[in-house]
């Protein structure tokens, strides 16, 4: 009688999972379907490359890469509305020309599009934080992808109420203000870290370990640069609550400190345009992966 050369998964994958719908394929044979979903067992066994991915997972991951690629763009576009705007307000002021209300609409319309821009990475992040069918069952609830997704969720919240507090409480305490800026500040931090640390293991999925890297290094800067944002936040909160006792001196320390926060935050948005194109690469990656992935199907 013939004898047939199938292994059990159980023997040698203990912890393999469907590469669609994540159920535990143990027991199971290679030549054998997955009971929940159809797909075959030997699909899940190729490797975790996102070419063998679901691709329907991997579509989302490419509407969340590209979201994140084109945010930095708009917010940097937004601050250029601002920066070209005073030049033209120095300008019409050393002629005589008073351009307030054209200041004020382009500073409205820079708001408006530091806001989308920041809108379009957030959606972006949960995107592309989206969970592997396969990960359902065995992933942790403290795993880089989680923490990533619901620190984004928590800045989304805290930037919104602080965009908006100032038209819904206007009688708002001035630390009410600084507190928020500095939770948003953290809870983008833990966001940025996450997402971008994500980002590098699917680009070890691609595989592109050279991006990876790169996406590594972003994930150890933002690490560092969001928080010293959020220390001279409390440091000027701290010293402008005191500017009416001690004087003049520290008014003019608070002042210094606004001017190093708003300089840090010009200086990480003109990082983030740099990290665009690596955005930009791995979407191209991902784009490929997908197009793979619905062939391999």
């Amino acid at each position: 009688m013939e004898q047939t050369n199938s292994t059990p998964v159980a023997s040698e994958h203990l912890g393999i999972a469907c590469v669609s719908c994540g159920y535990s394929l143990r027991g199971l044979d290679e030549s054998d379907m997955c009971p929940e979903c159809g797909t075959a067992v030997e699909k899940s066994l190729i490797g975790n490359l996102l070419k063998h991915a679901d691709p329907s997972w991997v579509r989302v991951l490419y509407r969340g890469i590209t979201l994140i690629a084109y945010g930095p763009l708009v917010m940097v576009g937004s601050l250029s509305l601002v920066i070209l705007s005073v030049i033209l307000s120095v300008i019409g002021n050393i002629a005589g020309v008073t351009g307030r209300n054209a200041f004020n609409m382009t500073e409205r319309l820079s708001d408006v599009g530091m806001l989308g821009g920041m809108l379009m990475i957030a959606v972006g992040g949960i995107l592309i934080t989206a969970q592997d069918p396969r990960d359902r069952e065995r992933e942790s609830v403290w795993s880089v992808r989680t923490v990533a997704r619901w620190g984004m969720i928590a800045a989304i919240v805290i930037g919104l109420a602080d965009t908006f507090m100032a038209d819904i409480y206007p009688a708002a305490p001035g630390w009410t203000m600084q507190c928020l800026t500095v939770l948003f500040a953290m809870a983008l931090t833990v966001a940025s870290v996450g997402v971008l640390l994500w980002i590098a293991k699917l680009a070890r999925r691609v595989p592109n370990i050279e991006d990876a890297y790169k996406a590594e290094e972003a994930a150890s800067f933002f690490r560092w640069a969001l928080m010293v944002v959020a220390l001279v936040t409390v440091a000027e909160a701290l010293v402008a609550g005191v500017t009416g006792q001690l004087g003049r001196v520290l008014g003019i320390l608070a002042q210094i400190a606004g001017c190093g926060s708003a300089i840090i935050f010009i200086g990480i948005l003109g990082y983030m345009l740099s990290l665009a194109f690596l955005m930009f690469s791995l979407r191209s990656s991902i784009r490929d992966a997908l197009a793979e992935a619905m062939d391999n199907r």
